[in-house]
């Protein structure tokens, strides 16, 4: 899994957006090095859902946090994809019903 941080500046979240780019680099290479033998690998960011990592960014100060308040707008708006969205687009990912246009993807925004 990745995230939008991968290649979106959030201040606050250095270690967080560099892991996530590295996710896509190394799924990237991957799917190159793989592809002659029939594998595929993809880096799917599910876009927003309301989870516990997303209840702390909205708690955090914004001194500690610039960003924060990106998050707390989208609670307010509730326009989270829900777990069961970003299920049923892995499951038509692998069961191949989705072709990707790339290695790294978002899913589409549910609402």
């Amino acid at each position: 899994m990745t995230s939008g941080a991968a290649r979106t500046v959030y201040e606050g979240m250095a270690v967080y957006c560099a892991s996530k780019a590295a996710v896509d680099m190394a799924t990237e290479v991957a799917a190159r090095e793989e592809a002659a033998h029939g594998l595929v690998a993809y880096a799917v960011a599910p876009g927003m859902v309301d989870t516990a990592m997303q209840v702390l960014m909205r708690e955090t100060p914004v001194d500690r946090l610039p960003t924060a308040g990106r998050f707390v707008a989208v609670k307010e708006a509730e326009a989270f994809n829900s777990s069961a969205w970003v299920a049923r687009f892995l499951l038509d990912l692998v069961e191949g019903r989705k072709r990707p246009e790339g290695v790294v993807m978002r899913v589409p925004d549910e609402r």
